[in-house]
């Protein structure tokens, strides 16, 4: 690993665990073990250490969604969990700094970040699901370009419910009911029979055009 490199992993350790008001130049320098001026011959600030080490992570993220969504060796459902929980995993470990600290940077600089993940997400949900329709897995009467947005909301709510709500559950349990719920519904056959009647009386229920 090269010295640019270990400057950025100790970066994101510090940013996850402690958040980015701790990151102190003096203290990443001999936590790594080199001195200010090689650290500053990498990075002129703190802030162009946070801008790569983000940089960098967002890149891994969406090298690593887009091989599990190629693994044709997995199934269409196997791949959307599988996604979608490596997607939970990524926002919960970067929760506090993408949710609530990156405010604290340059504006632009965090807008930036936060919506780059979110789109990276929601591109590869949408292209799967491009798949799942072709395949008659997925319902083709919801618009497809509403179904990534509508799970990218349920990956980051869970983690919101998980912060306020009083249930003795795992964080990966609650993401789990969150996504059998979204997938399966609260429905027995019988009630999907009764909501198939009731529905003709919802406004916005009237099937769409894919």
């Amino acid at each position: 690993m090269t010295t640019k490199e270990r400057i950025l992993e100790a970066a994101k350790r510090v940013m996850i665990k402690e958040g980015f008001e701790h990151l102190k130049i003096d203290d990443l320098a001999k936590y790594i073990g080199i001195s200010k001026k090689t650290l500053y011959n990498h990075f002129p600030n703190k802030y162009s250490i946070i801008q790569s080490a983000v940089e960098k992570d967002i890149l891994r993220i969406s090298n690593n969604l887009e091989k599990i969504s190629s693994d044709k060796t997995k199934s269409f459902i196997d791949r959307l969990a599988e996604i979608l929980e490596y997607g939970f995993k990524e926002i919960s470990e970067w929760s506090k700094v993408l949710l609530d600290e990156l405010s604290l940077l340059p504006k632009t600089l965090g807008e930036k970040h936060t919506e780059e993940l979110r789109n990276r997400i929601i591109e590869i949900i949408k292209l799967l699901l491009e798949e799942g329709i072709e395949l008659g897995i997925v319902r083709d009467d919801i618009r497809k370009d509403f179904i990534p947005y509508f799970y990218l909301t349920i990956l980051e709510g869970s983690l919101h419910m998980y912060n306020i709500a009083d249930l003795d559950i795992s964080r990966e349990t609650l993401f789990s009911q969150s996504i059998n719920l979204t997938c399966l519904g609260i429905l027995t056959p019988l009630g999907k029979q009764h909501f198939e009647v009731s529905a003709t009386r919802i406004p916005g229920m009237k099937k769409e055009s894919p």
